[in-house]
């Protein structure tokens, strides 16, 4: 469609345009059925409109028609199959089906498309949250705040993932600053991302104005991964002196204990991957960028199951030496960062 007048006169293009313009008012107004009669006029004019189509299928969504929002939707996609809104709408419609491994495919193919998109990754997280959360649903959450730090559905959708993951100190927070961008969000118990309008922005800030999380969200993460360098210097404290205890049973004795301790912290460093406990961010990529001496601490911790696992092999006293160093710089790190986390609380 090139907007240039037909044979008759008429400039095509402008009345599509109009057509999509008045139903997204009555959209926001609530009046689906008209909304839908707008575009149904749009598809006169244009039947192969992407973005008619797209927002037919938006319109029959939110009014909880979900399958009859796929059909626009798809036929956005076979228009134009990168089209932002006709992906979003399927992977929503697909959710509401209870087509989970669908949604879940249509959402990872509305990330690919661009993954510097901070609509495509709030969607994808959206998306995926309501059908299989955990840490990839984290990351894209994490990764749309990271793009778009001043816009209060990033936060939202954050805080959404965070609650049902446990998270209950990141999901506050998330939700805080969300308010704080826009106290109507105060009124959101979900996340309304289809008023967005993904396909009108396409959902890419300047290259300036991409950010690391700042604000309450970074101070979760850094006062969760507090409570996680706490917890890892114990073990690399406790651990040794177990193993030394066991010692006086014979070496036999202290080699299985070891390799028990070394064990549990592998396979509790699996579970909190998985399912992050309340407090730490597991998505550590991010932390590097928020506090450089935390990080290193955080990796202190992650190699001591490791190192306990060499003690059981060898049976030398120097991997439960390392262990100690690693602990004692874990804890060093927790008390250096002590002071800023407590004034960063307080200037909350």
């Amino acid at each position: 469609m090139t907007g240039e007048p037909d044979e008759t006169g008429r400039d095509t293009a402008a009345e599509v345009r109009t057509f999509i313009q008045r139903a997204d008012l009555l959209d926001d107004l609530g009046h689906f059925a008209e909304a839908a009669e707008e575009l149904r006029d749009a598809l006169r004019l244009a039947p192969d409109n992407p973005e008619a189509l797209a927002t037919l299928g938006m319109v029959e969504l939110r009014a909880g028609r979900a399958e009859q929002a796929l059909p626009p939707a798809r036929a956005a996609l076979a228009a134009d199959p990168e089209h932002l809104l006709g992906q979003v709408v399927c992977g929503y419609a697909l959710v509401a089906l209870e087509r989970k491994q669908d949604a879940i495919d249509a959402a990872e193919r509305l990330v690919e498309v661009d993954p510097e998109s901070w609509l495509r990754q709030l969607h994808f997280a959206a998306i995926v949250r309501r059908v299989r959360n955990g840490q990839a649903t984290l990351d894209a959450a994490w990764q749309a705040v990271r793009l778009a730090p001043d816009e209060p559905e990033t936060h939202l959708v954050l805080s959404a993932v965070a609650a049902d993951l446990g998270l209950v100190d990141l999901a506050r927070r998330a939700h805080t600053e969300a308010i704080r961008l826009d106290p109507r969000a105060a009124d959101d118990e979900q996340p309304s991302v289809l008023r967005l309008r993904p396909s009108r922005s396409g959902g890419k800030p300047a290259p300036d104005e991409r950010t690391e999380p700042v604000g309450p969200a970074a101070h979760g993460v850094r006062s969760g991964m507090s409570r996680f360098l706490a917890v890892g210097a114990l073990y690399a404290w406790g651990g040794p002196l177990v193993v030394a205890l066991t010692t006086l049973a014979g070496g036999g004795a202290a080699r299985v204990v070891a390799a028990a301790v070394g064990l549990l912290g592998v396979l509790l460093f699996g579970v909190f991957r998985v399912h992050p406990p309340a407090g730490p961010q597991p998505a550590l990529r991010a932390l590097p960028s928020l506090d450089r001496w935390l990080a290193l601490g955080a990796c202190c911790v992650l190699a001591c199951p490791p190192m306990m696992l060499v003690f059981a092999l060898v049976t030398s006293p120097w991997p439960l030496g390392v262990l100690i160093l690693l602990g004692a710089f874990a804890f060093a790190a927790l008390v250096l960062r002590a002071d800023d986390l407590h004034r960063a609380g307080r200037g909350r």
